[in-house]
């Protein structure tokens, strides 16, 4: 018979054993646990700041692009003031042809 903590540390002599590595027992201690919690903060940190990253590149870039989109709607209206402009004067000709 193996006790729990030959067979947790890996040292079991009986010869009834699997000696083939199928059975492997790990030990866990709190610094197992703790390494594991940190790499598991880490990695979340890591995740958290690439989206955050990532969010704010799309922020930028939609700014940029309303930005532009603000342009041409400037442009847009300067084109239409013009067009109206246009138009009156259009009109005020066709009314002096009439006379």
């Amino acid at each position: 018979t193996v006790s729990v903590t030959e067979e947790i540390d890996g040292a079991c002599e009986s010869n009834n054993s699997v000696s083939d590595g199928t059975l492997m027992h790990k030990k866990v201690d709190m610094q197992n646990k703790d390494d594991v919690s940190s790499s598991m903060s880490s990695a979340l940190e890591e995740t958290t700041y690439s989206s955050c990253r990532l969010g704010l590149q799309k922020i930028d870039g939609l700014e940029t692009s309303l930005g532009d989109i603000k342009n041409k709607i400037k442009t847009l209206e300067d084109a239409l003031q013009d067009t109206k402009m246009a138009l009156k004067e259009l009109a005020q000709h066709i009314e002096q042809q009439k006379i």
